[in-house]
Order: structure tokens, then C-alpha cells, then sequence
């Protein structure tokens, strides 16, 4: 066991205070790096979900783009039916 005189180091107020102090600064430069990495995903997620909802409207858009021409096609089908039809059944045209 130590006597009075070989007593064991001990740190001194300055340097525990230090290493506190550190310690303290090391977990502040921590946390703001936390919170500006964290703001830039929300900036890009905010991006990203703009950019979900642009292209979901130019999908719709597309879409019913493409159901009128389908539409329009369909239409054309039937009269192109009829058309090839009535020629057919039309006696030809007297020519004078």
C-alpha cells in the first residue's frame, strides 16, 4: 500500500477538465455533423419525393394519352369495317 509520500498519480484539475473539455467539443463537432448529414438527406428525400410526384402526373398524363388513341383507334376500326363492308356489297357504279 502507498504511503502519504508515494500516493498515486492523480490527475489535476486542469487536465481532467481538458479531457471533459474534449471530450465535450468532440461530441458537439459530432452532433453537427449528425444534424447537417441528417438536413441534407431530408433535402435530397424532399427532392426525390418531388420528383416521385412529377413523374407519377407525366405517367398519367401518358396514360391518357394513351387511352385516346386507343380509343380514336378503335373507332377508326369500326368505321374502316363498315366502310370495307358497304363496298363490298354495293353493286358496282354504272359508268355512262
Amino acid at each position: 500500500m502507498p504511503t502519504a509520500q508515494q500516493s498515486p498519480r492523480r490527475t489535476g484539475p486542469g487536465q481532467g477538465a481538458n479531457f471533459s473539455g474534449n471530450t465535450f467539443s468532440h461530441l458537439r463537432r459530432c452532433g453537427l455533423l449528425f444534424l447537417l448529414q441528417n438536413r441534407d438527406n431530408e433535402l435530397a428525400a424532399r427532392t426525390l419525393k418531388d420528383q416521385q410526384n412529377l413523374l407519377q402526373t407525366e405517367n398519367q398524363q401518358v396514360k391518357a394519352q394513351i387511352d385516346k388513341l386507343q380509343s380514336g383507334m378503335a373507332q377508326f376500326d369500326s368505321l374502316l369495317k363498315i366502310a370495307r363492308k358497304n363496298s363490298r356489297s354495293k353493286p358496282p357504279a354504272s359508268r355512262r
